[in-house]
């Protein structure tokens, strides 16, 4: 906390006025947001905020960007496997989410490397060239 105060436990002796039936802090209002009546001096935080608020201008050490987007079309056997997969989702067969979408990153991945490949091997070459201008490197 900047220095102020000695742990967090500190701060929340010192500032917090609310606490649930669980003796955690209560600081947000009915929608979530931070209230600023949940602490005791909420002027003192505010100070001591802006007396380590910091702001550093890095943007000279942005590379330059280049952002494209890249389509690829999937074939109808590809299609009907991802749409095999949502099906045995939704019907409870897979249990999980995440299982679902790693199954479908594999047919993705099986199914549709060479133009992902052929672009990917196509940037490289590039980069290689020199198309990209020079890219820092960091050390």
């Amino acid at each position: 906390m900047g220095g102020y105060y000695s742990s967090k436990t500190d701060f929340i002796r010192q500032q917090i006025k609310w606490f649930d039936d669980y003796h955690n802090p209560v600081i947000t209002d009915n929608y979530g947001n931070i209230s600023r009546f949940a602490f005791r001096d909420p002027d003192l935080i505010d100070r001591q905020l802006q007396e380590i608020s910091v702001y550093l201008n890095t943007s000279q050490y942005m590379p330059d960007l280049t952002v494209s987007h890249e389509f690829f079309n999937i074939s109808a056997s590809t299609r009907w496997d991802l749409d095999m997969i949502d099906d045995a989702y939704e019907s409870g067969k897979i249990e999980f989410p995440i299982q679902a979408r790693m199954m479908q990153e594999e047919v993705l991945a099986t199914s549709g490397y060479a133009p992902k490949d052929l672009r990917l091997l196509n940037l490289l070459t590039r980069l290689d060239k020199g198309e990209f201008g020079q890219i820092p490197k960091f050390t």
